[in-house]
């Protein structure tokens, strides 16, 4: 028989969370009609007929080469996403993206206690959604805000452990 722990059994434990990733997987459904999204897309399919090597792009001084790109990777994985999933399933990528992000970074809070606190707390995460809901769309942000999420999740874990762990 498996032990459960003292803050499964409390629906504040999870539901706030939850209720976070899906209102954020709503807002990102959206429509891309962002120029970003479109440039993105022009310079990493520039980039794979250039075979990775420099392309003039309008946008920046100068050329940039491969190593030059801090978005070469994100750029290239969305050509080849949009290729195999079309716009749409772009869009549900950056849903899943953000709901993740959000997701894991709403565990980093500490549960609320009572149900006024955590409808405050979903409030206050509601409004902070309807103010970012901007930025979570194809850019290559999203990747890292996912990406940061997790570190921030780790780290309340080690800060919760109250000893530093090795990790090798």
């Amino acid at each position: 028989m498996t032990r459960r722990s003292p803050g499964a059994s409390r629906p504040a434990t999870w539901l706030l969370p939850a209720l976070v990733a899906a209102l954020t997987f709503a807002l990102s459904l959206r429509l891309i009609d962002d120029p970003d999204y479109f440039t993105h897309l022009a310079i990493g399919r520039a980039l794979l007929a250039a075979r990775l090597g420099p392309i003039p792009e309008p946008f920046q001084l100068g050329w940039s080469g491969p190593l030059g790109h801090e978005e070469l990777l994100f750029r290239i994985g969305l050509v080849g996403w949009r290729r195999l999933a079309g716009d749409a399933g772009v869009t549900l990528a950056v849903g899943l993206c953000s709901a993740l992000a959000l997701w894991l970074t709403s565990l980093t809070a500490p549960a609320p206690r009572s149900w006024p606190r955590a409808a405050l707390a979903l409030a206050f995460l509601s409004l902070l959604l309807m103010v970012t809901r901007f930025r979570l769309v194809a850019r290559p942000d999203l990747p890292g805000m996912t990406l940061f999420g997790g570190l921030l999740l780790a780290a309340a874990a080690w800060a919760r452990s109250g000893a530093p762990r090795r990790c090798c």
